[in-house]
């Protein structure tokens, strides 16, 4: 059934998965717990409900950021508020909106983007700023964040390492001559860019 949705020029409803099935089929045989709660969502919209998602017109790209937190919740490192973390010396990611990330490294990292930021932490005594992104489909905005995402990497903070989470379709090898998973592939490996996936072990990698 999902399969067959795929086909359409809109899926029944929006998630950030479709579009990285679209490209990579094979994924959906991958990842059974994301195909579970797709098939179920799908199966309490019933077959009216899946044509008018089917048929309901192009609505404006949503943000991720607040999954993304949520996720860090789950990581076993303790998320303090401003106060705290500055206190502490030990492994901590700092609470906050992406507004109060980016002063706080403003002010004491160095940071010199107007970007707000997804994450600041400090691991093994080393500080970290990154952004999280999801790429759902190659071509327009998201080719832009990509982008984005590339060159925040390349940027220098005075007291912080910037890194990036991606997931998505720029994981999924393509045979198109310019296709992202190409570009991550030719960075260099002090720039850091990672799946959410695998955010774990890289803390873990980092701890003294």
């Amino acid at each position: 059934m999902i399969n067959s949705l795929l086909e359409f020029k809109r899926f029944p409803f929006d998630d950030p998965y479709i579009g990285y099935f679209r490209q990579d089929r094979a994924a959906l045989s991958k990842n059974p717990k994301t195909v579970a709660r797709i098939k179920k969502r799908l199966l309490a919209l019933g077959g009216e409900g899946i044509i008018k998602g089917i048929e309901r017109p192009k609505s404006s790209s949503r943000q991720f950021g607040q999954y993304f937190r949520n996720f860090l919740e789950h990581l076993e490192v303790p998320i303090l508020q401003e106060d705290e973390f500055i206190k502490s010396k030990e492994d901590a990611i700092l609470a906050g909106g992406d507004k109060a990330l980016k002063r706080f490294a403003k002010d004491n990292l160095g940071y010199k983007k107007d970007k707000g930021l997804d994450l600041v932490m400090r691991i093994g005594g080393q500080h970290y700023i990154g952004e999280a992104k999801f790429i759902s489909a190659t071509g327009g905005t998201q080719d832009k964040s990509f982008r984005e995402s590339l060159a925040f990497i390349k940027a220098k903070s005075h007291s912080a390492q910037h890194i990036a989470i991606l997931d998505g379709v720029i994981w999924a090898p393509s045979s198109r001559k310019q296709n992202l998973y190409g570009r991550l592939k030719k960075l260099h490996k002090s720039k850091i860019v990672l799946s959410a996936l695998l955010l774990r072990d890289f803390l873990k990698s980092q701890e003294r």
